[in-house]
């Protein structure tokens, strides 16, 4: 999988259009972690953590490992936040972990609640997923109808829960969040507790550059 790819579309999912004179930040690496429980009770439970750079790898995420990146989008009108996370289970399945955020007042410190109704605020815990795909349409896609198309164990969406900025800065984006999430085909609820993300390293801005020819680099 092309991770750019991933983040291009992320942030594209409900942009109809941008220009030059928007700000795309990519970040090169961070860290995320959680700990999961079925609610209100049951067999399903694990810990997610990954922690890595994304610039050095080629496949993502990496054998044996984990690795995160992100990015923020500025335009005119609305602010954008995506962060996605992976890491690969020695049965070569994924696990992956997103966030995005469309804000029409801007991407600050404080609480965003889920909202997967106007998916203005998504998160998503695919776990161990055996084949995902980008569409060739990263601009309209309809989020819900690519979930059902990726192969996993489980594929949790945010119900109930909010995503917290605690700090925001050219050199690094720290938060947590908390809910609970549903499982899109079954419906199993598990409890999201001790959640951290953060994204470090020197953001790659790329406001220089006409959109068209970003989103060109990032389809490839």
């Amino acid at each position: 999988m092309k991770i750019a790819t991933l983040i291009a579309g992320l942030l594209l999912l409900s942009a109809p259009s941008v220009s030059s004179a928007d700000v795309l930040s990519l970040y090169s690496g961070g860290e995320m972690s959680f700990d999961y429980d079925q609610f209100p009770f049951g067999p399903v439970a694990g810990t997610f953590h990954a922690n890595g750079d994304i610039l050095e790898l080629l496949d993502f995420p990496p054998t044996g490992g984990g690795a995160c990146t992100g990015a923020t989008l500025d335009t005119e009108t609305t602010d954008y936040f995506a962060f996605v996370a992976g890491v690969r289970n020695p049965d070569n399945s994924i696990d992956l972990t997103f966030i995005h955020i469309r804000s029409d007042a801007g991407i600050s410190t404080e609480s965003y609640q889920f909202d997967p109704v106007n998916q203005r605020v998504l998160f998503g815990f695919i776990d161990d997923a055996t084949a995902i795909t980008m569409p060739e349409d990263l601009v309209n896609f309809d989020f819900r109808l690519w979930l059902d198309q990726v192969e996993a164990k489980h594929k949790f969406t945010g119900a109930l829960g909010n995503v917290t900025f605690t700090s925001i800065s050219p050199e690094g984006i720290e938060g947590s969040f908390d809910g609970i999430l549903v499982d899109t085909e079954d419906t199993t609820l598990v409890s999201i507790s001790n959640a951290m993300f953060r994204l470090s390293g020197d953001p790659l801005p790329v406001e220089d550059e006409s959109w068209g020819s970003i989103k060109g680099r990032y389809q490839k």
